[in-house]
């Protein structure tokens, strides 16, 4: 893959490549249609995929939503973690038809979600807005990634 993919992975599909599929070619263009997302009521989980072989799964809500990130060649991945709680109980996302729960302490305020995703696509990594549990494949632990001020 050669662009930046984003993949709507909120109904059931038959294979992986079912998915609706939008190229993304701008901050703009990712950032209106993450909105127009959040704005239609549907909650569910979106994959942003980049040509790096990483891609970041969103989930979208009308307040809270969610980030995880996945290095697919490597095999690791990672959550953005809430660095306070403004949500109080769990969050159900749609995905590939089914509900996802995500717990209090992976939900953040959607408007940021967005934003971290914008970010992840101009800059090929993650947003240090936020904290991120990160799988450490040679410690076969669990490490956290604080959150630094923007």
């Amino acid at each position: 893959m050669s662009e930046w993919e984003l993949d709507d992975y909120r109904h059931p599909i038959e294979a992986l490549d079912d998915a609706p599929r939008e190229i993304i070619r701008s901050e703009e263009q990712l950032r209106s249609r993450l909105h127009t997302l959040k704005d239609d009521g549907e909650q569910g989980v979106f994959i942003l995929s980049s040509p790096e072989n990483e891609c970041l799964q969103i989930g979208i809500g009308p307040t809270f939503g969610f980030l995880h990130w996945k290095n697919i060649a490597m095999g690791y991945g990672g959550s953005a973690m809430a660095s306070r709680e403004d949500a109080t109980e769990e969050e159900y996302f749609l995905f590939e038809g089914i509900t996802k729960e995500i717990d209090p302490e992976e939900l953040l305020p959607v408007d940021d979600v967005i934003e971290a995703a914008v970010y992840f696509f101009a800059n090929g990594n993650l947003s240090t807005k936020f904290s991120w549990e990160i799988w450490n494949p040679n410690t076969k632990k669990w490490e956290v990634r604080q959150e630094k001020a923007e």
